[in-house]
């Protein structure tokens, strides 16, 4: 028997942007395995030069994340189909058929596909992130049976508030306007525009999104808005195999486990808002059911509804915590790719943060010189300046503790039946943290690592070998430092002596 948003999706035609992205990817997982009897499931997929559309799908359901499906249910990847297109270009690069089958077909729209990399350019972003999201709007519009669009935001698209509630609060940016100068290509246009954001916002990705919640908000169709904050691996669901495609999060914590990570740009008595990937998609799928459920039995169009997908208001979790979690785990359960010993520095203070990790820089250089001497790839180096960048990116929403509010979350959680619970569970308070890093840590070591427990035995020896290297690396740096202390002695007794003798 379905239960109520199982009813809401059978026999729907939905159509997903960001399929092929880590969040993209759990998503249309889900769909397809908890609600089978979704008619048709559209994904938007930016064309390949020389690779038909099936090519392109049987590559996008290679991916881990989805063997348990295509052992239970393979009769279930036989409802997806390939609209090419791509959120840079001008109404999603669709052609005029595709644009129809959306407009005759589609009933659920789930705009999940964006660009979240908060180095990007100004242009890029504004292109992909508010002008692609418009241009969907403007497609969904001339949609004849759309009952939901839900749109995926971030927590953090609202940086300039301290409080963060579940409302759009209006913008004096102007996304039309910023749009143009994107389009226009006017150098001097956009790089004035990026010092204008520069002055408030820390990285194109939130400002953008920020932007692109209000372009959502000025929309009468049946929308709603999730906001998840730090998205983490899953938590429940799916049992088995993480998705290949790897967020930020996921590679960050792995270079914390490998050594090649030493520092964090945080407070370690703040929070750190983190929700599960799992979580998110669960959130997600019932808000659509909410929002078209409500827009199907009211006479007129309210204002959207945002949930904030968030952890910190109802379980909250300190980044020392997370920190003590994830070392104890990774005690138990070390991979044999270790580079060098885990060991980690909280501090907001960038300039503490860099010494750190200069620090640890000329033994990175060492492991990557002793692998090239024996024929080995070197990535230990790049990882690190790489994961330096997106913590210097991130440092702003990293830096500072956020109070994120989630009672519509809540309510909407209140809402669903015991069925409905079960399958599409997003109860942050049902979290155990401790439980939760320990699947981390093994998910971050079979799936991220790739590594074989049967390892396990060396990579404890290995292990211990770095931990005594650790206190020998630093025990040098400490004699470097008491020999220069005593040189700089000898040289101010030398002087003084040679003055008053």
């Amino acid at each position: 028997m379905l239960t109520a948003i199982q009813k809401f999706y059978a026999n729907s035609t939905i159509l997903v942007t960001g399929a092929t992205g880590y969040l993209g990817t759990y998503f249309v997982e889900k769909l397809l395995r908890s609600c089978p009897d979704v008619k048709k499931v559209y994904l938007l997929v930016r064309k390949k030069r020389g690779r038909p559309n099936e090519d392109r799908l049987v590559e996008f359901f290679e991916s881990p994340v989805y063997n348990a499906l295509k052992r239970s249910n393979p009769r279930a990847f036989q409802t997806v189909e390939v609209l090419s297109g791509d959120l840079e270009l001008e109404e999603l690069g669709l052609g005029d058929g595709d644009q129809e089958k959306v407009a005759n077909e589609v009933n659920s729209v789930f705009h999940v596909g964006a660009t979240i990399n908060m180095a990007e350019t100004l242009r890029m972003s504004t292109l992909v992130n508010i002008r692609g999201t418009r241009d969907l709007l403007s497609i969904c519009a001339r949609a004849q049976h759309l009952k939901s669009f839900v749109y995926v935001s971030t927590a953090y698209s609202q940086l300039q508030l301290h409080e963060i509630d579940e409302i759009i609060p209006p913008s004096a940016e102007d996304a039309d306007n910023l749009i143009a100068i994107a389009s226009s290509r006017d150098q001097r246009q956009l790089h004035n525009a990026t010092l204008r954001m520069l002055e408030k916002w820390p990285n194109t990705y939130t400002y953008t999104k920020h932007l692109a919640e209000n372009v959502v908000g000025r929309s009468q169709l049946p929308t709603a808005i999730v906001r998840p904050s730090l998205i983490m691996p899953p938590y429940l669901e799916p049992e088995s195999d993480w998705s290949s495609t790897l967020d930020w999060t996921t590679k960050l914590l792995a270079s914390l486990n490998l050594g090649i990570i030493h520092s964090v740009h945080c407070n370690s008595k703040d929070v750190v808002d983190v929700v599960p990937v799992d979580f998110v998609v669960n959130c997600t799928l019932a808000a659509g059911w909410m929002v078209g459920t409500e827009y199907a039995n009211s006479d007129r169009r309210e204002e959207v509804e945002v949930f904030n997908c968030v952890s910190g208001h109802q379980n909250p979790l300190t980044w020392a915590r997370q920190e003590e979690l994830m070392r104890g785990y990774d005690r138990t359960m070390p991979s044999i790719k270790k580079v060098l010993h885990r060991s980690t520095f909280h501090s907001t203070n960038g300039t503490l943060n860099s010494l750190v990790d200069l620090a640890f820089l000329p033994a990175l250089y060492l492991f990557n010189t002793k692998l090239q001497l024996v024929g080995k790839s070197t990535t230990s180096v790049q990882l690190h300046q790489a994961a330096r960048m997106f913590m210097k990116t991130a440092a702003f929403c990293t830096g500072r503790e956020w109070k994120f509010r989630d009672f519509n979350t809540q309510r909407l959680w209140d809402r669903l039946e015991e069925d409905d619970r079960r399958i599409f569970n997003f109860d942050i308070k049902s979290i155990d943290w401790d439980h939760f890093y320990e699947k981390l840590t093994y998910g971050l070591r079979r799936y991220t690592l790739q590594d074989d427990f049967e390892t396990m035995g060396k990579a404890k020896l290995k292990m211990a070998a770095l931990n005594v290297l650790h206190y020998a690396y630093f025990g040098c740096y400490l004699l470097l430092f008491l020999f220069f202390i005593n040189v700089l002695y000898s040289k101010s007794t030398v002087r003084y002596m040679d003055v008053h003798l």
